[in-house]
């Protein structure tokens, strides 16, 4: 915690070991300035070390608030084991949001400092699962900044009060205004290109089927916009269809490390704006399910985000195309020799680890 007083951190699992977050959770669950912590639960590894630390948590005197989806598909039983011991340690537990499936991925500290609290918050777009942290690749911001910190207090409060409605001026929430915040970025990247300005948005994420985000970007390809998709699973998008997708590139990584981060990028007339996320665009993540993105505001952390996507764009980089015609063939580099782009983050994530202080 008092790292990330100076800085925000991003943690890109599995090349960072998950075990900063246990570390997080431990040291909350014992240091006498914490109060409350609070996080939702979408799935748990057996033998959980993150449930260890939140049960110790409770013990040691510390409010845990814990949102548990017992609806969480092939985890039901799991879970619900997990709810029952967290309510025997004494944690309050809420299993869900009547008529939603809570998917957000979020822990939030308070720690009283020098008179007033202050919020240490996770958000991101993996599991609180050890044993799957080392087999996908996600992407999780920890950060101390005041507003976003503010707005996922509004979030708990939500699942506390399911009336409660709140306005979120930073994140983007599920179903309240994701659809309609990402609609307003593309559009503002329309916008850019109608008046002759560079227009681009890079999306990576496992599934591209919601109709409405498909004609939104199908729009914008028409109106000159520059479009990069990463799309691992279902990509109900066609390229290549001429007036309608010609400005659409969608490739797919398929490798030892099944990619399951959500990342967003905005051109934004030259000053990009950079999310990350637990949704896919398809229609339940948008309307139907509890999920949060954030902006990530750190300039360092914003260019180590391009620079990851770089390696997956890379023309070099060991990748398939989704064309029309669904032939999934890989690209040809430039270079004629294909660089693995999971091997490719090893190493710059690697790299960068050991120029670090300590």
């Amino acid at each position: 915690m008092d790292e990330l007083r100076k800085v925000d951190l991003l943690l890109h699992f599995p090349y960072h070991s998950f075990i900063s977050i246990l570390d997080l959770l431990r040291e909350a669950a014992i240091a006498p300035q914490v109060r409350t912590i609070r996080i939702s639960i979408y799935r748990l590894a057996k033998d959980s070390q993150i449930l260890n630390a939140l049960i110790n948590a409770a013990r040691n005197g510390k409010r845990v608030v814990a949102v548990v989806e017992v609806q969480a598909r092939f985890d039901e039983h799991n879970n619900i084991l997990a709810t029952q011991a967290l309510t025997e340690a004494g944690a309050r537990v809420i299993p869900g949001v009547p008529g939603l499936k809570v998917h957000s991925k979020l822990i939030q500290i308070s720690r009283r400092e020098n008179g007033r609290t202050v919020r240490y918050v996770h958000i991101g777009s993996g599991n609180f699962h050890e044993r799957t942290a080392t087999l996908y690749s996600d992407t999780s911001l920890l950060t101390c900044n005041r507003e976003i910190g503010r707005e996922v207090r509004k979030m708990f409060e939500f699942f506390e009060s399911n009336y409660t409605r709140h306005v979120f001026r930073h994140i983007l929430v599920s179903p309240f205004n994701t659809r309609r915040r990402f609609t307003d970025l593309i559009n503002a990247e329309i916008a850019h290109a109608r008046k002759g300005q560079k227009a681009m948005v890079t999306l990576k994420m496992n599934n591209l089927v919601d109709v409405s985000m498909i004609r939104k970007l199908y729009e914008a390809s028409e109106e000159g916009v520059q479009i990069r998709l990463i799309i691992r699973g279902v990509c109900s998008l066609l390229t290549g269809v001429k007036g309608m997708s010609e400005n659409i590139q969608v490739t797919s990584i398929l490798g030892r490390y099944l990619e399951h981060a959500r990342i967003m990028v905005f051109h934004n007339n030259g000053m990009p704006l950079y999310f990350i996320s637990s949704a896919d665009w398809m229609t339940r993540n948008l309307d139907f399910r509890v999920e949060v993105s954030t902006p990530v505001y750190d300039e360092k952390l914003k260019k180590e985000l391009q620079d990851y996507l770089n390696m997956q764009l890379s023309p070099d980089a060991r990748a398939r195309i989704i064309d029309q015609k669904h032939l999934n063939q890989f690209q040809q580099p430039d270079s004629g020799k294909s660089v693995d782009p999971q091997i490719a983050a090893y190493r710059y994530f690697r790299s960068h680890s050991e120029k670090k202080p300590g």
